[in-house]
């Protein structure tokens, strides 16, 4: 090819070349790929990547941990609420790993931290949660609900105020509890396929 380094191969749409099928079908001889090879060019520019937009995932659970580890402090229960987006994906797995590397032989009891929640929430809602962490919430999420979960509690419920029966509903997606060792899921809805596959709790 002439190219040196991969550096070197993007954008070089003039390597590329449609491969000849051995038996066309009628329908691929109708199609033109020539715009799809076409070198996308501005004059003067011609960017070969774009920036990759900071990682969202620990951005809640980093807002999370200065209030939970002070109320751990003063040896209190904590209960704190929080919107959630779709955006917020594996709350928890942040929170929890942090408390470990932070306090290795903190115990926490039951009902320590509970962390109430409105909206729907991202992938991998409660991932890996601890022992003394419950997360409460009022809304939907998406897939890996209390993946790899090994203590604490999480509910999901509809909002207050909700019309339809949640026994009627999706609330939850798919691969529930997928690797969960412990803890608790209580769910006022409907879950997603394979569920609880690969439980081993």
């Amino acid at each position: 090819l002439g190219l040196r380094t991969l550096d070197e191969a993007i954008g070089r749409t003039d390597r590329l070349r449609p491969r000849a099928l051995p038996h066309p079908h009628w329908k691929a001889a109708t199609l033109d790929l020539a715009p799809l090879l076409a070198r996308a060019e501005r004059p003067g520019a011609a960017p070969r990547f774009i920036a990759a937009r900071p990682r969202a995932d620990a951005g809640l659970d980093e807002a999370l941990l200065p209030k939970v580890l002070a109320g751990i402090e003063r040896g209190r229960p904590v209960t704190l609420d929080q919107p959630i987006g779709n955006v917020n994906r594996s709350v928890g797995a942040w929170l929890a790993g942090a408390l470990a590397h932070q306090a290795p032989d903190l115990r926490l009891p039951e009902g320590a931290v509970t962390v109430r929640f409105c909206g729907s929430a991202g992938q991998s809602f409660g991932a890996f949660l601890t022992a003394g962490l419950a997360f409460e919430l009022r809304g939907d999420a998406n897939d890996y609900v209390a993946k790899g979960l090994s203590g604490g509690r999480i509910v999901v419920r509809p909002p207050d105020g909700t019309r339809f029966a949640p026994e009627e509903n999706v609330i939850v997606g798919n691969t529930v509890l997928y690797g969960a060792t412990g803890g608790e899921l209580f769910i006022n809805g409907l879950a997603g396929e394979r569920f609880a596959v690969r439980n081993s709790g």
